[in-house]
């Protein structure tokens, strides 16, 4: 266990789901830091959560059912860090209360569901002194730090073209056809939800540079549709289904049997009977002011998974896998490659624990992070760009 230096007091989670319990096991077993109370209104699901933190040596933290009930039995004195990983769809109203109450504040990615919500953020953000750090953790992976330095080193050169590339597993996909990530309601669509991180690291790369102003993007719902399927898994004899059954596990749950809210699709559900109406691919242009730009494409369901990165300068070719944790980069004048290992990396290459600690350090230090909502509203707002774009076949202006 490390201990972080920090002047903040004890902690307030929001949410309980697994992002929610991943934040709180490595704040009390991995970083040191006492969590007060936990925050999740599916009151059905407490348990659940009681439970999954037991497995992990945990035990006592009250629950609460609202952030009002939980500050009636905080004092403000010890509790002033907020982390906020509800489903961003509760965003606005949760951060307007945790700025109004002189918390610093996690908030996790995407910041809000709707270019109003999204500015709205920004707005409550800089009426605070506090620290308000976005969950971009990508941004906090040595795999993007090591090519930000590379970047940013001017070995390269002006970057001209970057192309980034984001493949989900089968099994992991289908959490946009079962689950609440399927609907625009709950996401603000397939980009902002799953990939805004990625579209931040491209502007990210971009910030000495340029700035993005007009966005292109294809895309569309493919997989999983149109198959003469029975509604239910457990009704089909379709054994080899590479989607059967998939989705409980991301659930909460307790020895199988599992919880579920009114925004999940039901569980056991066929992916082919999917209400989902967010794109399961897309590809993201986007135009940087000085003429350069940069291509994200994502899949939702894909037989390799994984992110890789390609970045073409005038003085130098970088190509880069995340799994793999390697970066190569080639310098044009002296025809030498060098090879980066940093050995095999998790999907958020080795973020998590760097980004809670930052923050954590931002607080005790008074810095500003380096993920901040500005950057929030940013990949958002392109986001959003990306889906009109879709929908109209035309550029968007940001």
């Amino acid at each position: 266990m490390m201990s972080i230096n920090c002047n903040g007091g004890k902690i307030i989670v929001l949410g309980g789901g697994s992002r929610g319990i991943f934040f709180i096991r490595m704040l009390v077993t991995k970083i040191g830091r006492e969590v007060a109370a936990i925050v999740d209104n599916y009151v059905e699901g407490h348990d659940a959560i009681r439970y999954r933190l037991k497995e992990a040596g945990i035990n006592d933290i009250p629950l609460y059912c609202s952030l009002e009930e939980a500050l009636e039995h905080t004092s403000p004195e010890e509790v002033n860090i907020l982390f906020m990983m509800t489903p961003e769809w509760t965003h606005l109203d949760l951060f307007r209360k945790a700025i109004g109450s002189g918390f610093h504040v996690f908030l996790e990615k995407p910041i809000a569901t709707t270019p109003e919500d999204c500015k709205d953020i920004y707005n409550i953000s800089i009426t605070t002194d506090k620290i308000v750090q976005v969950g971009f953790v990508l941004r906090y992976s040595p795999f993007y730090q090591r090519i930000k330095q590379i970047v940013k080193s001017g070995k390269l050169g002006k970057i001209l073209v970057i192309q980034m590339n984001e493949r989900m597993t089968l099994q992991h996909g289908t959490a946009f056809k079962r689950l609440w990530h399927r609907l625009k309601k709950y996401t603000g669509g397939f980009i902002n939800e799953k990939c805004c991180h990625d579209i931040d690291l491209m502007c990210w790369m971009m910030e000495n540079q340029a700035s993005p102003c007009e966005v292109f993007s294809l895309g569309g719902i493919g997989f999983s549709c149109h198959k003469n399927t029975p509604l239910l898994c457990a009704e089909c004899d379709l054994d080899k289904c590479p989607w059967r059954d998939i989705g409980v596990d991301s659930l909460k749950n307790i020895n199988g049997t599992a919880y579920f809210d009114a925004t999940s699709a039901g569980i056991g559900k066929c992916v082919f009977h999917s209400d989902a109406d967010v794109y399961d691919h897309q590809t993201v242009n986007i135009r940087f002011a000085d003429g350069s730009h940069g291509i994200f494409t994502a899949v939702a369901m894909s037989g390799k998974h994984g992110r890789d990165i390609l970045i073409h300068g005038t003085d130098g070719y970088l190509e880069g896998s995340l799994e793999e944790g390697i970066i190569k980069y080639t310098d044009y004048w002296s025809n030498e490659t060098e090879i980066v290992e940093l050995g095999d990396l998790d999907p958020h290459g080795g973020g998590d624990y760097t980004v809670v600690s930052e923050f954590l350090k931002c607080i005790g230090s008074g810095i500003k992070p380096i993920s901040t909502v500005e950057d929030g509203l940013r990949a958002s707002l392109i986001a959003f760009a990306a889906d009109k774009s879709v929908a109209t076949g035309l550029n968007v202006k940001l």
